[in-house]
């Protein structure tokens, strides 16, 4: 039976007595510590052992780090060379521990680790540091003060910016960025057991949602196929039940293209391939984004770049929207001339503020300024129906 595996992230000197305690409470929960001095770390004996500790965090499934006084040992080269640190610049508004990666800490290397992994994070600062953080942070922006400052909590006075700017690392995290205080053990044991349960309790909600979402989906279905099924039985003429049908299958084709004052070209006697619609619709550039705090496809946005300086913006779709429409394509071009036509009339009828796409609705660099998400969130869809990962800096120099 698969156990939870959590690995402890702290300095091991000062903070000894927790770490043996949290052992204990997580053993005792069913769960697997992950702890170095307990030999719980493959060491390679071809590799630094801080490289050791990196590599462990992916096959984790939690980290719980304690910071204290202490600043440990500085990260060796080899060992930082491990971190995608432009990927974690992506991850906090505030990243100035990260302009000198090499004098990170390998408790801060192993958290960072864990960031760039999307493991779940649970962040415990002793109540004294986090008092000398708050006095820190009003003189942030004061050297000469910040010169004079003694802060109690921390052993090593020259390593107290480093300690502080990681705190505000993970505080300003776009997600995943509480963090609590402790003066005893029995805080991070009391915080671990509600934030465990309750997490646990959520995942049991969602899956009970999701499968009646999934079961009230289901006979939707179920109705409209019967309720198409009828309408289509009352036209007698083939070619009108043809058209009746094509514009029920392929709506969503024409829809895509309506926007663009394009979907006329789906009716030509001989079909236009995918990547020539795109470019008589004046489309450069289209790709999906994850705006600032959107989770899942359905808060995916689909944005077109057009020629002219403009953009179109999708709303609430992604990129199987356009993969299925791609698809949808090659059936559509098999069905005769006329049935086409009609399809297209039928369906271009409707109306247009139904769209999901809206038209020319921003200018390209508002669009390119906007970067408010990880640009390893942005993925460009190729103009032939293929996907590839955008290079948002050749666009910017476009």
């Amino acid at each position: 039976m698969a156990q939870l595996k959590v690995f402890v992230s702290s300095t091991c000197y000062d903070l000894g007595p927790v770490r043996d305690r949290l052992r204990l409470f997580l053993t005792q929960l069913g769960h697997v510590p992950v702890m170095s001095e307990f030999s719980d770390v493959l060491y390679d004996p071809r590799e630094h052992t801080h490289k050791a500790c990196l590599q462990e965090i992916p096959y984790c499934d939690v980290v719980v780090l304690i910071v204290g006084a202490r600043f440990g040992g500085t990260i060796v080269p080899e060992a930082v060379a491990d971190l995608d640190i432009e990927r974690l610049k992506g991850a906090s508004k505030s990243n100035t521990i990260l302009d000198s990666p090499e004098k990170l800490s390998i408790t801060q290397a192993e958290v960072l680790a864990a960031v760039n992994g999307g493991l779940p994070i649970y962040t415990f600062i002793d109540e004294a540091v986090s008092c000398d953080h708050k006095t820190y942070q009003k003189n942030r922006r004061k050297p000469t003060v910040l010169a004079e400052l003694e802060f109690g909590s921390i052993e090593k006075r020259e390593t107290a910016a480093y300690i502080f700017e990681f705190i505000n690392f993970l505080r300003h995290r776009s997600k995943g960025n509480s963090i609590s205080t402790f003066s005893r053990f029995e805080d991070i044991e009391i915080h671990l057991k509600k934030q465990w349960s309750s997490y646990f309790q959520r995942l049991l909600s969602e899956q009970r949602l999701g499968d009646i979402q999934g079961r009230g989906v289901e006979t939707i279905s179920e109705q409209l196929e019967s309720i198409k099924t009828a309408l289509l039985a009352t036209i007698t003429d083939t070619g009108m039940q043809d058209a009746a049908r094509g514009a029920l299958r392929y709506r969503h084709l024409v829809d895509f293209f309506r926007p663009f004052g394009t979907e006329s070209e789906l009716a030509k006697a001989v079909v236009p391939t995918w990547k020539d619609l795109m470019s008589s619709s004046g489309i450069t550039h289209l790709f999906e984004r994850a705006p600032q705090g959107s989770s899942g496809p359905m808060g995916k946005q689909l944005v077109f770049l057009h020629s002219d300086g403009w953009a179109s913006i999708g709303r609430n779709v992604s990129r199987g929207h356009v993969t299925r429409r791609y698809q949808e394509l090659t059936e559509f071009s098999q069905l005769g001339h006329e049935t086409r036509m009609a399809v297209v009339n039928a369906v271009s009828g409707e109306d247009r503020m139904m769209l999901r796409i809206q038209p020319r609705r921003s200018r390209i660099e508002e669009i390119l300024d906007s970067k408010d998400s990880n640009p390893e969130n942005w993925t460009e869809l190729s103009l032939d129906g293929g996907m590839e990962v955008i290079d948002l800096d050749a666009i910017d120099s476009e």
